[in-house]
C-alpha cells in the first residue's frame, strides 16, 4: 500500500512538472515552424496511409456501421498562428467531435462560473482508467479531470439553462474558435448521431447517477444531455485544427484575430490537456510527442503547441485506449520532424526565436 501511495504521488508530481512547462514554453521561449512543413506532412501522410490497425468506435451504432471506404478515411492539418493552413488528405471529411468537445465544454464552464466554483466539482489529475469510468473522488466529492466522460458531464452541468441552451452556448464558442472569416464551417449539430449516442448510452447513464449522488451534478438529465449534443457537433479537420491553433495562440483565433477564449481560461485548458487529454495513453503521449491534445472516438486527435500551431488529424480506426491509431503515429511522427515536442527542443525541425 505504502509503495501504491508513493507511487501516486510521484505520479502527481511529474504531471504538475508537465503542466507548469507548458506555460514556461510560452514564457521563455517561441518557435517557429521550419519551411518544409507541407512536404513533412505529405511524406508522413503517405507513410502511413497504409496503416490499417484499429477498429472503428462500436459503442455508438451511428459509428459502428461505417463503409470501409469511410473507415479509410485520413487527413491531416496544420495552421499557424499566422493562419497559414498545411493540409493533406481527407481534411474537409465531415465526423462528429466526441470527446475533443470537452475541451470547449471545460472552458464554457470556467468562463460562466469562475475556476474557483469550477475546481470545487472538477480536479486536475489523470485517472490512470478507462475514460467511461465513474472517475470520482468520492471524498472529494470531484471528479478526476474535465476530460474523462464524468468530467465533461460535469462541465455540461455547470452551465445553465435547458440542455439545448447549453449546447447552443458550446457551439458558438466553437464557431468562433473555428471561424475563417469567410464564412465557411461544418460545425452543426448532428441529430442522427445524437439520437445514436442517447438510445445507447447506458454506460453514462450510469456515470450521471453516480455524479448527482456526489452533488457534481444538479439534474442528471440535463447535464448528460447537453454533453451528448455537444458529442454530436459535426467538424472536420481542418475546423478542428483552427480550433487547436486558437488555443496554442491564447485564446485568439489566428484567423479572425478575435478574442474566443479568455487567455486565463485558455490556459487552464490546455494545461491539463498534456496529462490527461489522451486517457490511458496520456504517460506515452508525453514522452513520445510532449503537447497538450485531446482525442475522440469519432477519430479526431487534436493537438495544441503554445506559441506555435495547433494541428488536427481525422481517421476513424481507434487503438485501445479509444485514440486514433493514425492520428498517434502521426502526432509523434510531426513532433519529432518538426521539433514540436515542448521538452525537446528544435534540433530536428522548427527555429527558436
Amino acid at each position: 500500500m505504502c509503495i501504491l501511495v508513493l507511487g501516486l504521488l510521484i505520479g502527481c508530481l511529474i504531471v504538475r512538472h508537465f503542466q507548469k512547462k507548458v506555460a514556461l514554453m510560452e514564457m521563455f521561449a517561441n518557435m517557429k515552424l521550419p519551411d518544409n512543413v507541407q512536404q513533412v506532412i505529405e511524406e508522413i501522410h503517405g507513410e502511413l496511409k497504409q496503416e490499417t490497425g484499429g477498429q472503428i468506435c462500436q459503442y455508438i451504432p451511428e459509428l459502428s456501421c461505417l463503409s470501409d471506404e469511410d473507415a479509410n478515411k485520413f487527413g491531416i492539418v496544420i495552421c499557424d498562428l499566422e493562419g497559414k493552413i498545411y493540409k493533406m488528405g481527407d481534411t474537409g471529411q465531415v465526423h462528429t467531435i466526441q470527446s475533443t468537445c470537452k475541451v470547449l465544454l471545460f472552458c464554457c464552464a470556467l468562463m460562466e462560473k469562475g475556476k474557483p466554483e469550477v475546481s470545487k466539482f472538477i480536479g486536475t489529475e489523470p485517472t490512470g482508467r478507462p475514460f467511461d469510468e465513474p472517475s470520482i473522488n468520492m471524498e472529494k466529492k470531484q471528479v478526476f479531470n474535465p476530460y474523462v466522460n464524468a468530467g465533461g458531464i460535469t462541465s455540461a452541468g455547470l452551465l445553465a439553462g435547458s440542455a439545448r441552451e447549453r449546447y447552443q452556448l458550446f457551439e458558438g464558442l466553437a464557431k468562433r474558435m473555428a471561424a475563417r472569416g469567410d464564412g465557411a464551417s461544418s460545425l452543426c449539430l448532428n441529430e442522427k448521431v445524437y439520437a445514436s449516442e442517447s438510445s445507447s448510452n447506458s454506460q453514462n447513464q450510469m456515470i450521471t447517477r453516480q455524479l448527482l449522488n456526489a452533488g457534481c451534478v444538479k439534474d442528471d438529465k440535463v447535464a448528460l444531455d447537453a454533453y451528448t449534443l455537444a458529442c454530436s457537433l459535426d467538424t472536420t479537420a481542418e475546423d478542428s485544427a483552427i480550433m487547436a491553433a486558437t488555443l496554442a495562440n491564447k485564446g485568439v483565433n489566428p484567423l479572425t484575430k478575435k478574442m474566443a477564449v479568455p487567455e486565463d481560461v485558455n490556459q487552464d485548458a490546455i494545461s491539463i490537456m498534456i496529462s490527461c487529454g489522451m486517457y490511458n495513453g496520456a504517460g506515452q503521449w508525453i514522452v513520445d510527442v510532449g503537447v497538450p491534445a485531446k482525442s475522440g472516438v469519432g477519430g479526431g486527435v487534436i493537438g495544441v503547441v503554445p506559441g506555435v500551431c495547433g494541428f488536427a488529424t481525422f481517421s476513424p480506426r481507434l487503438d485501445e485506449n479509444g485514440n486514433s491509431v493514425r492520428g498517434v503515429a502521426v502526432a509523434k511522427a510531426m513532433s519529432e520532424a518538426l521539433g514540436l515536442h515542448v521538452l525537446g527542443g528544435s534540433s530536428k525541425g522548427g527555429s527558436r526565436v
